[in-house]
């Protein structure tokens, strides 16, 4: 990877991506390696936006579901 500054601003659907990528426990240096981009943006990023507490927030209404019901398991042990 080249060292130095971008040239051109970071689209919002990769910052989306990297997102995606966080909720799914994916570590900020494989995010930043995936995107091309480096592991400080990736920590900038979450901090910027909240992505941890955002996570948080997702797994804990992702419960919620389940407990209700809302999201159950087929026969073969995947959830839906």
């Amino acid at each position: 990877m080249k060292k130095g500054r971008r040239t051109s601003p970071i689209p919002p659907k990769e910052i989306r991506k990297a997102f995606e990528l966080y909720l799914d426990r994916t570590t900020q240096k494989q995010i930043a390696r995936e995107l091309k981009v480096s592991p400080m943006t990736i920590h900038r990023w979450s901090k910027k936006y909240c992505w941890k507490e955002k996570r948080e927030e997702y797994i804990e209404d992702w419960t919620k579901e389940v407990v209700k019901g809302k999201i159950r398991k087929d026969e073969s042990g995947f959830l839906f």
